[in-house]
């Protein structure tokens, strides 16, 4: 039955919190999308570091899109359930960002050259 516990208060679609996002992290929203599959895909590349460390980087990044997940399957949504995730997607963010940074100073490196095939020896 409609109207029965917070759905007195209304309702909002599976996407408002997607939209929320959207206008509040901007530009850091994809970043932090690619934090969670570098981290556990390209961990040398996310996030060069301890393994303990990185392991509590991706339980947190991991933890702050399962708050996203859960709250998007409730039917009433307001702004202010995502604040306790903001801090851990903009840290997502960063690591983002850092991994495309890392990525894209791979691609454009040039390749090394022996002393040999530059003198043609």
């Amino acid at each position: 039955p409609k109207g029965v516990g917070s759905e007195l208060y209304g309702t909002e679609p599976a996407s408002f919190y997607a939209k929320d996002l959207a206008l509040n992290l901007n530009l850091a929203l994809p970043l932090a999308a690619l934090a969670l599959p570098l981290l556990c895909a390209a961990p040398h590349l996310a996030a060069p570091m301890a393994a303990p460390a990185a392991r509590r980087l991706r339980l947190m990044v991991a933890a702050a899109w399962l708050w996203v997940g859960f709250f998007s399957l409730l039917p009433h949504k307001e702004e202010r359930f995502m604040f306790p995730a903001y801090p851990p997607l903009c840290l997502a963010a960063a690591v983002g960002a850092d991994a495309l940074v890392q990525l894209l100073a791979r691609l454009l490196r040039p390749p090394k050259r022996s002393a040999s095939a530059v003198l043609g020896l």
